[in-house]
């Protein structure tokens, strides 16, 4: 079934429920290379972990261990809409003070503060307003790229728009392990007459001197040094496109609702098989495992899985049709942002508190 007949149908009320991709990853260096997960910063009133990975064991003696978060995973792939697919989407820009940040870089997207408190905010309340009753056109038109990865207005209308792609990195049966690190002066300060040793025993905020300015050696003792695969060990990127949600996008058109409807199934097909960059951080660079090929699947209702192969080739082209066929802004668009407008909402916060 080519990429036509397959779009076809998954835009159907009787169509699939979901699109499933995943992806088998492992270390560029090979399986028996650590890699090096994200580390969080601990909970408030908690102390900082030793082991600061999400690292669970499973009742069966299995572990996993996140690689890189949901969050994490929608920032990568939206970004790739400032690059290869940027022809793609409105390229809307915010001037703050001498910066100019694109709203694709906004944290909170189409709701961070820069872009809520900018020549643009009565358009954005009213997009998410729209929403709210069942039209969601005017977000498309503006922040078409909130409509796929989410988005909260949670300092203004408390709309909520749900995530349409969820993509997530984990690994399965690892084991923690540990590295020690040393650092060794070049000189003996003390030794050579250059420093006294009891400048560098001096302390500021509890720590030696000497230490803190690199004048002495300094062991780091035995701190986590990442994960590393067992035997059976995997890493699985698996991401789901939601297609009961494409499907709920409405307008007050019915025309433009199919157009809407296309355009942005387009979009999330482009983002998820745009191919990526995984050196996601220091010590965790990561590629295909050539002997595991990417597979896609098509999940009914039912529970019924169906694998289809989908072309990048293909769905470029789609893209392009469904942009152009969506009439998308092709101008930049420049915003600014608005101080006072800031300022006065700062000031009816602290009325209030």
């Amino acid at each position: 079934m080519g990429l036509m007949d397959l779009t076809e149908r998954w835009l159907s009320e009787t169509g699939p429920s979901a699109l499933v991709m995943e992806e088998y990853l492992i270390p560029v260096g090979g399986r028996n290379v650590p890699i090096f997960p994200p580390t969080f910063a601990p909970a408030k009133g908690e102390e900082r972990s030793k082991e600061p990975y999400v690292l669970d064991e499973l009742p069966d003696g299995r572990t996993t261990c996140i690689i890189d978060t949901v969050e994490s995973q929608a920032n990568r792939m939206e970004i790739l809409f400032l690059k290869e697919l940027a022809h793609l989407v409105p390229q809307i820009k915010i001037k703050a003070g001498n910066k100019v940040i694109n709203l694709l870089e906004a944290g909170h997207r189409v709701a961070d503060a820069i872009v809520r408190y900018s020549t643009l905010s009565d358009k954005i309340t009213e997009a998410f307003e729209e929403y709210q009753k069942g039209n969601a056109l005017p977000m498309a038109r503006i922040a078409p790229t909130s409509l796929l990865f989410g988005v909260w207005d949670s300092r203004e209308t408390q709309v909520k728009i749900p995530r349409m792609i969820r993509s997530e990195i984990r690994a399965f049966n690892v084991d923690l392990v540990h590295r020690a690190m040393q650092y060794k002066a070049p000189v003996d300060y003390v030794k050579e007459g250059l420093l006294t040793e009891e400048e560098l025993e001096q302390k500021v905020k509890d720590t030696k001197v000497g230490s803190l300015l690199g004048f002495c050696d300094v062991p780091s003792g035995k701190v986590v040094g990442g994960v590393i695969l067992r035997e059976n060990g995997y890493i699985l990127r698996q991401a789901v496109f939601n297609l009961e949600l494409v499907r709920d996008l409405n307008t007050r058109d019915e025309t433009l609702k199919r157009k809407l409807q296309r355009y942005i199934l387009a979009l999330g097909l482009a983002v998820l098989t745009t191919p990526q960059k995984y050196y996601l951080r220091e010590g965790c660079h990561l590629c295909r495992d050539p002997s595991k090929p990417p597979t896609s699947w098509q999940v009914f209702r039912n529970g019924v899985r169906q694998e289809v192969r989908i072309d990048y080739e293909e769905v470029l082209k789609f893209a392009e049709s469904a942009s152009k066929e969506f009439e998308v802004e092709r101008e930049e668009i420049i915003a600014k942002f608005l101080p006072d407008k800031a300022r006065e909402k700062i000031k009816s916060l602290k009325s209030k508190s």
